[in-house]
């Protein structure tokens, strides 16, 4: 019985041997060195992120912008809105809430927040937070609008607060 298990375990010691010696090989050919020639990384034409200190105060609400970032498919303005009246406000109430360049009069949209489309804030709170807007700016832009409501303007309730010629500063 122990003649023949003694042919069994050599067999198989050789393929182990076999095995571990392909894995050598393979992780050898692994590790050699890559010649490719890497590839440069182009500029890129965004600006960098604005700090921005600006305030505006209305009768219904107190707006404050305080940064810009710049993203390949977005620009993100950091606010923060308080009301001040008595009754809930919206910013939003007709999906009017918009970025726009100074060129060729380039609006960007919010992309709403879904458990708050409307932008809806109640007296005497305060809604901080960031507000995307779809699409990169335009390489050209130099200045920058943001409105709330801006397809009405004197409705109750839906106040209309803008920040106007937002410088954009550029890196050199």
């Amino acid at each position: 019985m122990k003649a023949s298990i003694l042919p069994i375990l050599t067999s198989i010691s050789l393929v182990c041997i076999a095995c571990q010696s392909n894995l050598t090989q393979q992780s050898s050919t692994a590790t050699t060195p890559n010649t490719q020639t890497p590839v440069a990384t182009p500029k890129t034409s965004l600006p960098p992120t604005q700090t921005y200190d600006l305030q505006v105060n209305d009768p219904q609400v107190v707006a404050r912008l305080t940064q810009i970032a710049f993203t390949d498919d977005s620009v993100v303005v950091t606010m923060a809105f308080t009301n001040v009246s008595q009754e809930p406000i919206q910013l939003n109430s007709r999906d009017d809430l918009i970025l726009k360049d100074d060129t060729y009069n380039s609006t960007y949209r919010l992309a709403t927040p879904p458990d708050n489309p409307k932008i809806q804030i109640q007296p005497g709170t305060t809604l901080k937070g960031q507000f995307v807007f779809i699409g990169r700016v335009s390489p050209k832009a130099t200045n920058l609008d943001i409105s709330t409501n801006s397809s009405q303007y004197g409705y109750k309730n839906f106040p209309r607060v803008s920040f106007s010629n937002v410088l954009i500063q550029r890196g050199k």
